[in-house]
């Protein structure tokens, strides 16, 4: 969102895009993706049922109390774009919500490989020999993994969705992207004070000390 420059005067009117270097011509399917600033928490549900805060709220100590607050705007603020979507642009609703997982998650993996590792490509790659028949084909799958490939895809999955969940959490709550862009609006002081204090309050709750220990070595921005 940081390449994209507005009018002052009509924020709705953009007058400028920057950083065109990455630019492609893709598939409906992987073109169309939620917003930043509207992508849904994790246990968002599709469809028409409204977003409400957990069944266990009242009991919330007030820290856990602010975090469901918040994930319920965010989920609010997606339901109005899922369902804008689909009245509005039902192309786009098609490409982001009926094309199976397996198919989009292959081509955006090959895509992102460069920032994320090979470990998410090879996840996706084992998800598509497990569901093989299941996306259509008739044939034999082409690949054969071993149990010994599994074993250690497996080990190495969980060490990728540690570190991938550390960094998603960072920038959900910073509202900030891989590289630690900001709107102008924000104050940039307060946010190096909320980086510090997220990641204190990661280290606070981690079960053991080696998780604590891990979760300050995986943390995506400089204290």
């Amino acid at each position: 969102m940081g390449n994209v420059f507005v009018s002052e005067t009509d924020h709705s009117q953009i007058v400028s895009i920057i950083d065109w270097q990455h630019t492609s011509i893709s598939p409906h399917f992987l073109q169309a993706r939620w917003p930043v600033f509207l992508s849904p928490p994790d246990n968002y549900t599709l469809g028409p049922k409204h977003p409400k805060p957990p069944e266990e709220y009242e009991n919330f100590d007030l820290h856990d109390k602010e975090v469901a607050l918040f994930e319920k705007e965010k989920a609010d603020n997606s339901k109005a774009y899922e369902i804008a979507t689909y009245l509005n642009n039902r192309a786009t609703y098609k490409a982001l919500w009926e094309i199976d997982e397996p198919t989009r998650e292959f081509f955006k993996r090959i895509g992102d490989s460069w920032d994320d590792g090979k470990v998410p490509l090879k996840m996706c790659v084992h998800k598509i020999c497990e569901t093989w028949s299941q996306l259509g084909f008739s044939t034999t799958c082409p690949l054969d993994i071993s149990i010994c490939d599994k074993e250690t895809l497996s080990q190495h999955s969980a060490e990728y969705k540690q570190w991938y969940g550390i960094h998603d959490f960072a920038k959900k709550y910073l509202d900030t992207d891989d590289d630690g862009w900001t709107v102008p609006q924000a104050d940039f002081d307060e946010k190096k004070l909320q980086n510090k204090a997220l990641l204190d309050l990661l280290v606070e709750r981690a079960p053991t000390a080696n998780e604590a220990m891990e979760t300050r070595r995986m943390w995506p921005f400089p204290i």
